[in-house]
Parts: structure tokens; sequence; C-alpha cells
């Protein structure tokens, strides 16, 4: 498998491009500063998943597809196959898919569990 290596904001900055959406655009819509547009679309830093959501929706994709390939949110192969099974999940199903999949990894004992 190869390792994610396409930042989300690469994703979003190119979308927000396309859609001629500025960061104070984004800002505004978003109810936050410029600045902290800014940091999220530099990398410096992550919004929560909350707001992905929001992001996503304002730049008329999915959050799946915006992470799909960011070593951030995605750090193994399961996620990967996660994140692949949401970007094909058609969107009236996506809210059901993504608690089954919650549901999923809140079964798996973690490392630290002993």
């Amino acid at each position: 498998m190869s390792t994610p290596n396409v930042p989300w904001y690469i994703k979003a900055r190119r979308r927000a491009t396309e859609l001629d959406l500025s960061y104070q655009a984004m800002a505004d819509r978003l109810g936050v500063k410029k600045p902290t547009v800014g940091h999220w679309m530099i990398g410096r830093h992550y919004p929560s998943l909350p707001m992905l959501e929001k992001i996503a929706a304002m730049l008329e994709t999915s959050s799946a597809e915006l992470i799909s390939e960011d070593s951030h949110f995605i750090r193994n192969e399961i996620e990967m196959d996660a994140v692949k099974v949401l970007r094909e999940t058609p969107a009236e199903y996506q809210a059901q898919a993504v608690a089954m999949l919650r549901a999923f990894k809140n079964s798996i004992p973690s490392a630290t569990d002993d």
C-alpha cells in the first residue's frame, strides 16, 4: 500500500481556487477569522473534524474526499479503506456509513488497552 501524502489543505486550496473563494470569504462563511483559515490552508493548524465537515460543504465536496490522502488523518490501511468506502457511498447514506464505521472503530481494542 502506498502511504497517503496529499494533505487535505492542498485539495481544499485547489477547490477554493476553482470556486473563486478567498480566505476572507471562507472565514466569513465559516464564522472564523481570516488568519485561522490561512493557518489551515498552509497546514500550520488543522481544523476540528466538525469544522472540516463545514469546510467540505462550503467547497462542495466531502470531508472524505479532502482527507483521503492526508497522512495526518489516514494512518493505516484500515482507515484508507474506510475513507474509500465513504467516498463511494451515496450522499444520502453517508451519515449511516459514518456511524457504522465509528462503531467498528470503537469495537477494536487500541494498542494501549490491556
